[in-house]
């Protein structure tokens, strides 16, 4: 079963909560992949083209599941990857990153303020599978001057699509592919790299 239909019923209805694009990211343990978008009822959207790879230290999605990684998993995702700047606001330090990142897994939640573009805001929840490994995330996006300073509301919401996905996951048994590349849609009659 793929996980995005399980994903995209719970996704439809955060974005009828909240009016803000949604997406349903993956990684290869590298880069983080969005594989759909929904987008949210605002005239002015967050709109990541679907299988456009993201830089994890900067994105909420990427930074969500960085912080469930394993030790060693989070030692070869700095040992094989420059955290490079992409704003002023883009974490750069990897003794910073990971400070951010036990916040981020004590809280159960992550943000991205304005670091991939300073003028977009993210918000992620991991989703978890039948075995505890955070696979996926579900990631709320738009513009930093909307979503900022009223992130609070949005927390329960994209927690309990996480959530929700996760028990449908449970439900159905379903052991998901960790690298979802392979099956990305095309975009303009190119495959996503």
């Amino acid at each position: 079963i793929d996980l995005r239909d399980i994903a995209i019923p719970h996704l439809h209805r955060l974005v009828e909560e909240t009016s803000e694009t949604v997406t349903l990211a993956m990684t290869d343990g590298r880069t983080v992949y969005y594989l759909c978008r929904i987008m949210g009822s605002h005239p002015l959207q967050y709109a990541i083209p679907v299988g456009s790879p993201r830089p994890m230290h900067a994105t909420a999605a990427g930074k969500a599941l960085l912080a469930h990684f394993r030790p060693e998993q989070l030692r070869d995702y700095f040992d094989k990857v420059e955290l490079l700047a992409l704003t002023r606001n883009t974490i750069t330090d990897r003794a910073a990153l990971e400070a951010h990142l036990e916040t981020c897994r004590s809280r159960g939640f992550a943000t991205a303020v304005g670091e991939t573009s300073l003028d977009v805001f993210g918000l992620a929840v991991p989703i978890f599978d039948v075995e505890g490994q955070a696979v996926a995330a579900v990631n709320l996006g738009g513009p930093l001057s909307r979503l900022k300073d009223g992130q609070a509301r949005y927390i329960p919401a994209v927690a309990a699509t996480a959530q929700a996905i996760a028990r449908d996951i449970s439900q159905f048994g379903v052991r998901l592919s960790k690298s979802p590349v392979a099956r990305l849609p095309q975009e303009k009659g190119k495959r996503a790299k």
